[in-house]
């Protein structure tokens, strides 16, 4: 190789040391950038784990890339998601955001301390042991279809205030035990499908009301009294 084809090497390895380009196609281990009227061969792309702990999202096409390559060999190159560009929506400087190609958002607002998740389909969180909540202002759960949560262990929620459910519909498959008072505004009714007492209560009963049982009121029913005639109704 004379002076002038080595220089001409060298410099082309100097240019191709750091390169921006447009992803261009993706398979599922690798990318083709474009690079200016060049293209790359697949290359792989830099992530942040990939050992014991895994993370994985592969860049789209259209997405502006730097590659990097070790010798100035395009064929050695890496890539190394992504650059912002015009196309891209200028977010909320005080936000860390993730937004999903469908739409769905994860955001935090670090100036107003506020964790916001927009998800446009399920949700769904599996655990093999607990899942504790310690919650010291508000939680706000939005959705237009379906929140599942499926436990193999216990779910404990803490706060110091309230929690609050606001459904039409309230269903408890299991058996309910309430530790404190039970207050209901809107009636209640009872039915024991498998049997036996419906309720058994331990302890006085204040009704401010009447009670009626199998049609008779216990405040105006009367009866037959042992000497003839009619009891007055009780007081």
């Amino acid at each position: 190789m004379d002076v002038m084809q080595y220089l001409t090497d060298m410099q082309r390895r100097l240019n191709n040391l750091v390169r921006v380009g447009t992803v261009i196609e993706t398979n599922d281990t690798r990318l083709k950038v474009k690079l200016g009227d060049n293209s790359t061969g697949w290359l792989p792309w830099v992530t942040q784990r990939t050992g014991d702990c895994v993370t994985w999202w592969k860049p789209s096409v259209g997405e502006q890339v730097l590659v990097l390559s070790p010798s100035g060999e395009l064929n050695n190159g890496i890539v190394l998601p992504a650059i912002y560009t015009k196309n891209q929506p200028t977010l909320n400087q005080n936000e860390h955001t993730t937004v999903y190609k469908d739409g769905t958002r994860i955001s935090y607002d670090y100036a107003q301390k506020k964790l916001s998740v927009n998800c446009v389909g399920d949700i769904e969180i599996t655990a093999a042991k607990m899942l504790t909540a310690d919650i010291t202002d508000s939680v706000t759960i939005k959705g237009a279809k379906t929140l599942s949560i499926d436990f193999a262990g216990n779910i404990d929620i803490k706060t110091p205030t309230q929690v609050k459910i606001d459904a039409p519909n309230m269903i408890c498959t299991g058996n309910l035990l309430v530790q404190g008072g039970l207050t209901y505004m809107q009636g209640m009714t009872g039915y024991n499908q498998g049997g036996g007492k419906t309720a058994t209560i331990q302890g006085a009963i204040n009704v401010t009301d009447d009670v009626v049982a199998g049609g008779i009121s216990l405040k105006g029913h009367m009866h037959t009294g042992d000497s003839g005639g009619s009891t007055s109704a009780p007081k």
